[in-house]
């Protein structure tokens, strides 16, 4: 293959031969140039050049998706897994209910551990169902706590905070006791109400028979059906029971010649903020049935009533003496 320099003069062919004509000054220079190797790796070292620095057609990648099989979980994350569930329905309805050897008053665990047996506490921020491991249906009020143990020839339920409603299942080879304060009350089977005030323990029989005792003045009294007792440190007072059920399972707070401290006691139960009471007005007796879910305008009736001045505050509800 024949290379022509650029701008030389091409000879004329006749047959079999070349005839070279003579070249100009400007054609010779032209060809003294194409002739030069040094000048010419250096024309062609710039076009390379020029070729790199000039924009290249886009690159398009694809990207690379590693698929990882996942790994079959262990019984251990099995294990953790049923445990969060579990935990989590066990606080369903706002009730804790843990297992204890030691719960309750000093009276309790010394009769807990001389049978030998384990308790179960049950304590709720809102109206609450259990079932006691013997079949008993408890119905505990806002903010009560109660204890039960139970060993092959007694059961017991200390109740040491708030109110409950008992049905208890028969068993007469093991008698049911219910401890609050300083009262005891035995069943074989029955369904009855305990509420356990700030000085009061008050017990109302809806079915059966029941035995109530004051463990202060060893008093004792045996109530049927529509029979109720109010317990205190120094006496037992008789009182009718004319529901079917509770008070506070409709939605009452019920006071009948009530000491003021006690009803802001229970009001306290249920209240979004503290109920206080201020000066010489404890011991002011109160009557009377109040809704559970409206404690300011029970306070705001108790305190028109008794001549009281009644103040809400961002942080309680406040009653006094009026001056």
């Amino acid at each position: 293959m024949t290379t022509t320099p650029p701008n030389s003069a091409l000879g004329t062919q006749n047959a079999g031969s070349m005839t070279q004509e003579p070249l100009s000054q400007q054609d010779s220079l032209s060809r003294d140039i194409w002739q030069d190797a040094a000048l010419t790796e250096a024309l062609l070292s710039v076009s390379q050049q020029t070729k790199a620095s000039a924009p290249s057609e886009p690159v398009v990648t694809t990207p690379v998706i590693h698929t990882t099989k996942p790994e079959k979980p262990s019984m251990l994350r099995y294990w953790a897994m049923a445990a969060s569930v579990a935990a989590f329905a066990l606080l369903v309805g706002s009730l804790t209910v843990y297992t204890s050897n030691e719960a309750g008053s000093e009276a309790a665990q010394q009769r807990i551990a001389s049978n030998h047996s384990v308790s179960q506490t049950y304590e709720t921020d809102s109206p609450t169902v259990v079932t006691l491991s013997d079949g008993t249906e408890v119905h505990l009020n806002a903010h009560s706590q109660l204890v039960y143990s139970s060993t092959t020839t007694s059961r017991h339920a200390l109740l040491t905070r708030g109110e409950a409603l008992f049905a208890v299942k028969r068993d007469e080879t093991r008698p049911f006791t219910v401890t609050a304060a300083q009262t005891d009350i035995t069943v074989l089977g029955t369904r009855f109400n305990v509420n356990k005030t700030q000085q009061s323990v008050w017990v109302d029989v809806f079915h059966g028979k029941v035995s109530v005792e004051n463990q202060h003045t060893h008093q004792q009294q045996t109530l049927l059906k529509g029979d109720g007792v109010q317990v205190t440190a120094q006496s037992m007072n008789h009182h009718a029971v004319e529901t079917e059920q509770p008070s506070w399972q409709l939605g009452w707070i019920t006071c009948d010649n009530m000491l003021l401290s006690e009803a802001a006691y229970l009001f306290n139960r249920y209240s979004s903020k503290p109920v206080v009471l201020n000066g010489s007005i404890h011991s002011l007796k109160v009557s009377g049935k109040f809704n559970t879910r409206d404690v300011g305008g029970a306070l705001r009736l108790i305190s028109e009533v008794n001549n009281l001045t009644f103040t809400e505050y961002s942080d309680s509800f406040q009653l006094a003496a009026t001056n």
